[in-house]
């Protein structure tokens, strides 16, 4: 019996509390996110666009897009390298549910994003901390481009660090 297919579309307000609910169900497999248990506020706040990916009536999936933010590490690292490309997006919120992983969902919403970037004539950038070897190979296997690291602070005063890697989309993604 075939396998059905996700279908990737922009998040709709009445999607939130599902997606709430996910990145519950996602946090107590796996601790994602650190630094905050404000989920709703986590996903919602300074997006500029939101996508889920749904299996049947389910969602199983979600990404976001937001304004760049300077004291994001991935923006503060891309201005440092690159000071005169100032048109950037920040990717944000992508997550699937542990059951659904490894059938292409993360890749597809991934490309939800990138392609509301080419749409839009920007360039997005994105951190991933070097715990988490499942997202550094879906960045490089949808081809996109390292282009420096740091240091992800979190907790209460900022006291926890992570090592973390940032990627952009690829050139022909603009």
């Amino acid at each position: 019996m075939a396998e059905s297919m996700a279908a990737i579309r922009q998040r709709r307000d009445e999607d939130v509390e599902e997606c709430v609910a996910l990145l519950h169900r996602v946090h107590d497999h796996e601790g994602y996110p650190r630094g905050t248990n404000d989920f709703r506020h986590f996903i919602t706040y300074g997006m500029r666009e939101a996508w889920v990916g749904e299996l049947d009536t389910d969602i199983i999936g979600h990404i976001a897009v937001a304004d760049a933010k300077p004291t994001d590490l991935a923006v503060s690292t891309w201005r440092r390298v690159r000071p005169g490309d100032s048109n950037i997006g920040l990717v944000e919120r992508l997550y699937v549910h542990p059951n659904a992983r490894r059938k292409g969902i993360a890749e597809a919403l991934l490309e939800a994003a990138a392609a509301y970037g080419r749409a839009n004539g920007t360039r997005l950038v994105l951190f991933v901390l070097v715990a988490n070897q499942a997202a550094l190979r879906l960045y490089q296997r949808a081809g996109w481009e390292e282009y420096g690291t740091g240091s992800f602070r979190f907790g209460e005063n900022h006291e926890k660090e992570m090592h973390a890697i940032c990627f952009a989309s690829p050139r022909n993604s603009t």
